[in-house]
């Protein structure tokens, strides 16, 4: 058999193989219990999670066929800069403090009181009006132009710039058929 062939023979098998030659996530970290869940960070820059009363693995040999396995969460949309949606400071979309993102105290992004991340009242993460962290409109969550929440800009701290919540449809703090079936940036 001609070399080339044989090449070309192993990789197909190897293709086949997939998981068997995954190359295994390391947990960069964890963002603690978050309601009935525990939210864990890993190399794959994704968010995963784990029951409430479980610690996250350090590593993770082929998240997506092991039926233990960590479930997938979203990937967070959007800047990493302070207070930003992506941050994990205070105040930021992953972060569990006051008012941030993975927060379920009132107007954390968690959070279903008014002003809070799955709130669908006004102001709230789940309401797609003016302000709102669902609105596509200037100043709205999912307005991807300056001062928006999906912007990849640094927050300016200016008049009408979106200051959250820190929703999950913003954040990816929940499990991925969840931000399908709810957040129309997601589907």
């Amino acid at each position: 058999m001609n070399r080339g062939y044989r090449f070309l023979a192993l990789v197909a098998i190897a293709y086949r193989c997939g998981p068997a030659f995954a190359v295994p996530l390391y947990m960069i970290q964890d963002y603690g219990v978050k309601g009935m869940v525990r939210l864990c960070k890993y190399s794959d820059r994704g968010l995963y999670k784990v029951d409430a009363n479980s610690r996250c693995p350090a590593r993770i040999a082929d998240p997506g066929y092991r039926m233990d396995a960590p479930t997938a969460i979203g990937q967070c949309m959007g800047s990493s800069e302070s207070g930003g949606p992506c941050s994990s400071e205070l105040g930021g979309g992953l972060s569990s403090g006051p008012g941030g993102g993975l927060s379920s105290d009132r107007g954390g992004g968690l959070s279903t009181a008014p002003g809070g991340g799955l709130s669908t009242g006004p102001g709230g993460g789940m309401n797609s009006g003016p302000g709102g962290g669902l609105s596509t409109a200037p100043g709205g969550g999912l307005f991807t132009g300056p001062g928006g929440g999906l912007s990849s800009s640094p927050r300016s701290g200016q008049e009408g710039e979106y200051k959250g919540p820190w929703g999950p449809c913003i954040t990816g703090a929940a499990a991925t058929e969840w931000l399908r079936q709810n957040c129309p940036n997601r589907q």
